[in-house]
């Protein structure tokens, strides 16, 4: 996904657009906008470009959309770290957790149901009970109890 840089945050497109475009209404705007060079991505929007790998899921610093940032080695373990922790009841990132799960299942090799899991739920049955809270809550919780997260 195609990423801002501004005042330290990271923006998705739209919300890059929109701020790039209200910075100019306010006469904010560089004389080039073009040749990012030129001016700081404190002072006004750059990109939009790929972000590139990250340590975590990177989420719109305004509107908190979901970037499907790839992640180096440390943002996988993040991920995985968070799902057993969600899945044990220790924290409730749950929503958040069922986009990164939905996005990286599939795309990244180190995200995987095995390494959440060994009782043969499928990453579907794990989104289901993360949004309903059902009674498998309790069942994902014995199973991540007993396998390792690598």
């Amino acid at each position: 996904m195609l990423v801002y840089v501004y005042a330290a945050a990271l923006l998705c497109e739209s919300c890059g657009e929109e701020t790039r475009e209200k910075l100019t209404a306010e006469r904010k705007a560089p004389a080039d906008p073009d040749d990012e060079s030129s001016y700081d991505s404190d002072d006004f929007p750059k990109g939009p470009t790929e972000e590139g790998e990250s340590d975590s899921p990177s989420h719109c610093d305004h509107c908190h959309e979901f970037l499907e940032s790839n992640l180096t080695d440390e943002g996988a373990d993040y991920v995985l770290s968070t799902a057993g922790s969600v899945l044990r009841g220790e924290q409730s990132e749950g929503a958040a957790l069922a986009q990164w799960i939905a996005h990286y299942e599939g795309r990244d090799s180190r995200i995987t149901l095995k390494t959440l899991a060994d009782g043969g739920l499928t990453i579907a049955e794990i989104l289901t009970a993360l949004r309903t809270k059902d009674a498998k809550i309790a069942r994902l919780t014995a199973l991540v109890q007993s396998v390792p997260v690598q």
